[in-house]
């Protein structure tokens, strides 16, 4: 579901709660500078959370990549069919490389398709998979891909690109940066660091709470 929720909304709580809605310390474009920061820093630790799903077209053989701009792959659901990638086909598995090495050890050399039967990847290397069958020289096959990208900046009448539920993750974050520019104040970075380990902590309840609710996990 789209967000509802503006930067202008997030900047209003931190200038109410800093006592500065004049905005004679911070300016608006300092907390919106880290509301876009903070969005950036809950994609890198949760990428999940601001993800794309588009039909991508593949490259010749079995090494291939995310599209630019992209973060981490998700999944791989199924094909899509050739050029414009408009036909949704064959649905695609996810295998280990090693089991998929055990069945067939000449998996790459195959007979090309366009095609996918299986995917492989692995997060030690997340800007990469590889398909199997190799596509052909031409003609190249088209995925349905869900992956995590590089969220843009937003103005501040703009929604937030991520959902609302991190609202109050992108408060702390913003919270913290106002706190780390008047470090010369007594205890100021104290307050910085107890609001960005708020900021970590909503996150790590929300994963927690992802984990729970994964139907894929349930018996």
């Amino acid at each position: 579901m789209a967000s509802i929720t503006t930067a202008q909304v997030i900047i209003d709580d931190i200038e109410s709660t800093l006592q500065d809605e004049s905005n004679d310390f911070w300016s608006a474009d300092e907390h919106l500078q880290a509301i876009n920061d903070g969005t950036k820093e809950i994609v890198a630790i949760k990428p999940d959370a601001y993800i794309k799903t588009e039909s991508v077209v593949l490259e010749l053989g079995v090494n291939q990549s995310i599209p630019s701009g992209g973060i981490q792959l998700i999944d791989i659901s199924h094909n899509m069919g050739t050029t414009p990638g408009t036909a949704p086909g064959a649905g695609i598995r996810l295998i280990d490389r090693k089991v998929m090495d055990s069945i067939d050890p000449d998996w790459r050399s195959a007979t090309a398709a366009a095609t996918v039967d299986y995917y492989m990847y692995d997060l030690r290397n997340p800007l990469n998979f590889q398909v199997s069958p190799p596509q052909p020289s031409s003609g190249f096959g088209y995925v349905n891909m869900i992956y995590s990208n590089t969220p843009i900046e937003i103005a501040i009448g703009a929604t937030i690109l991520i959902a609302d539920i991190y609202r109050t993750a992108l408060f702390y974050y913003g919270m913290s940066r106002a706190h780390l520019k008047t470090s010369e104040v007594a205890d100021s970075v104290n307050k910085a660091a107890a609001y960005y380990n708020a900021f970590l902590n909503v996150l790590g309840v929300r994963q927690q709470a992802e984990s729970v609710d994964d139907p894929n996990t349930r018996s």
